[in-house]
């Protein structure tokens, strides 16, 4: 019953969609035959439009339903092959993610710089690794 919400919500969303349409265009098409010519085609119009816009807004909560199950499942999918085998050459490191080597320390680069523990030049005016986000040690 609570298996698939994203898709039944979508399902339901353009169900009530086409009632709604047809509601309206059944309203309007009365109204017409009363006598009332405008207030029939304004009420086909105007309410085959919000039948629309409610639907869409419905089908815009199941798709966001739908995809959060799917990323979920690729992360319960990620995390066993994690914890199933201890390097996974699959999972590609993000650029950001991977430390980068060690220049050599030259006059020029540690007097407008300062050296963080995973190996990066920081400039003195930050106060954070621009690569691994670690505090400045402090000068002793």
């Amino acid at each position: 019953m609570y298996n698939n919400v994203g898709s039944k919500v979508k399902t339901f969303a353009s169900i009530s969609c086409i009632i709604g349409i047809i509601a309206s265009i059944i309203t309007g098409v009365t109204t017409i035959i009363a006598g009332n010519v405008l207030g029939g085609f304004l009420t086909c119009a105007i309410g085959a439009f919000a039948s629309w816009i409610a639907s869409l807004a419905l089908y815009a909560i199941g798709h966001t339903a739908e995809n959060t199950d799917m990323i979920l499942k690729r992360l319960k999918n990620i995390d066993t092959n994690q914890t199933n085998s201890s390097i996974n050459e699959n999972i590609e490191i993000p650029k950001y993610a991977q430390t980068q080597r060690p220049q050599a320390k030259t006059s020029e680069t540690t007097s407008g710089s300062w050296w963080c523990s995973c190996g990066v030049a920081n400039r003195n005016s930050s106060n954070t690794c621009s690569s691994c986000y670690k505090s400045r040690p402090t000068q002793k």
